[in-house]
């Protein structure tokens, strides 16, 4: 299954507009997107399984209370100063999800981490370690809040603000893409430009493709083997009634075909080139040739829709309790796998969920396929609340926010990574600000997607990169 997710609602979608003709696109340099739109206690020793990881962190009581620099001091993790040192320090102590978490090197606000140590611009993917960009120019940090600017162009600014940049709202990847989509942009007077765009990366040449630039307005992407579909709401103008259609375009380049009128998808799933996807009060489908008519599959509402090789599972949202269910993938009928639904994904013969245990503390716990009551498995740490999980093999992805504000005053976005079957903690991957609410005006999730070898995320400005072996 590859998969994107946008808002907090996941998703798949369609791309809209005409027959697209792949186009050839400069990679940083061409992106549309501009500026604008917990406490740990310290512990000591070495860390476990760290020299597997390739880095072993510094102690943390020995690093503590750096990041913020001193009062007269230049400021640990800003442009032309020392980087974060990275650490290893325990979490939801007092919890089941108590554990050391190990941190990397790191900078604030979209800067990476040199060979010096020391914070500079991030360059332009490939390099061998350390974060770089896939696309795009970072948001220029909010002076109001510490925090990153969005970039403006957001799908709905309540006040009508209009820009000419072009926010990224949504992501997915494969082992060989990354794909993602450029909402467009509006006139003065609020009138989209129908110029929303799907555009690819291909990670091992780093070439960026257009494969379609007239798109009204477009909100969610899910990727198949072959197609992309990609919700719109049709750009209408703020505060009107949207125009929304699921749409599906061939990835090798033709004509896109609208799949379904006046829908907005919830989550999505894909098996070999064949989607699935949840609206409200039912589950679709459409075969991956020929007529995109869709068909009813689960008449019901659900949410959290997943796919393996022959069955869908999704949460159950009839009622007040909230089941994870399971049935064939063209069935009608379903039945429970777990009583709780935890944010969840699927891996070999088991569902993986992430338990909030109080404010501020998780747990990786897993239920077979065949169905029982959740075990726990993994401690991991800190964060509240869990947004996401992507299992990859025996790798899992976590993106969470850290429970409190930070020292910025904003709150930060965490992705975590680690193996089942690791005893090393839980790496810290990404530590980042969210974006000022006041650049930002309708909250979402983090825009996020993970391969087996890199975690991808954006700003809403930029994509960025960073390899899951730079430990």
């Amino acid at each position: 299954m590859r998969f994107n997710q946008a808002s907090r609602w996941l998703s798949l979608l369609m791309l809209a507009g005409c027959g697209a003709k792949l186009q050839v696109g400069p990679g940083r340099g061409g992106a549309a997107g501009a500026a604008g739109a917990a406490g740990a206690a310290s512990t000591t020793g070495g860390t476990p399984g760290c020299e597997a990881l390739g880095d072993c962190p510094v102690d943390t009581a020995a690093t503590a209370g750096v990041a913020g620099g001193s009062e007269h001091g230049p400021t640990v993790g800003q442009r032309g100063q020392a980087c974060i040192p990275g650490a290893m320090a325990t979490e939801a102590a007092g919890t089941p999800g108590k554990t050391p978490i190990i941190t990397l090197d790191r900078c604030s606000d979209g800067l990476a981490c040199d060979e010096t140590k020391h914070c500079v611009e991030a360059p332009d993917c490939p390099q061998a370690s350390g974060m770089c960009v896939v696309y795009g120019t970072r948001a220029a940090p909010d002076p109001a809040t510490g925090g990153s600017g969005g970039a403006a162009g957001s799908p709905a600014m309540p006040d009508g603000t209009t820009t000419a940049a072009s926010r990224i709202v949504a992501l997915a990847a494969d082992d060989a893409h990354v794909y993602w989509l450029e909402y467009g942009t509006r006139d003065s007077l609020g009138n989209h430009q129908h110029d929303g765009a799907l555009r690819a990366y291909h990670i091992a040449s780093t070439e960026v493709t257009t494969l379609a630039d007239n798109l009204p307005g477009p909100t969610t992407l899910g990727i198949t083997a072959g197609h992309a579909y990609v919700g719109v709401d049709g750009g209408a103008l703020v505060g009107t009634p949207e125009n929304r259609q699921l749409l599906r375009l061939p990835l090798g380049g033709g004509a896109t075909e609208v799949v379904q009128e006046s829908t907005m998808v919830d989550s999505f799933a894909a098996v070999g080139d064949r989607a699935y996807w949840s609206v409200a009060g039912a589950i679709y489908t459409a075969p991956p040739s020929g007529s995109a008519t869709p068909m009813k599959v689960y008449d019901a509402p659900a949410w959290q829709l997943q796919a393996d090789d022959t069955d869908l599972y999704y949460e159950s949202r009839q009622g007040t309790d909230h089941p994870i269910l399971r049935q064939s993938q063209l069935g009608t009928s379903a039945t429970p796998v777990t009583p709780q639904a935890f944010t969840f994904a699927l891996s070999g013969d088991s569902l993986y969920g992430v338990e909030l245990l109080r404010s501020d503390a998780m747990t990786l716990d897993q239920v077979t396929k065949s169905g029982g009551d959740w075990t726990r498995r993994t401690a991991l740490g800190s964060g509240d609340p869990p947004f996401a999980l992507q299992m990859i093999a025996d790798r899992y992805f976590v993106a969470a926010r850290l429970a409190l504000p930070q020292e910025d005053g904003v709150f930060h976005t965490i992705f975590s990574t680690g193996l089942l079957s690791s005893s090393a903690p839980p790496v810290r991957l990404v530590e980042a600000p969210e974006p000022s609410i006041s650049q930002q005006p309708i909250w979402q999730p983090p825009i996020w997607r993970a391969t087996a070898k890199s975690l991808f995320w954006s700003d809403g400005s930029a994509i960025f990169s960073r390899p899951v072996t730079d430990k």
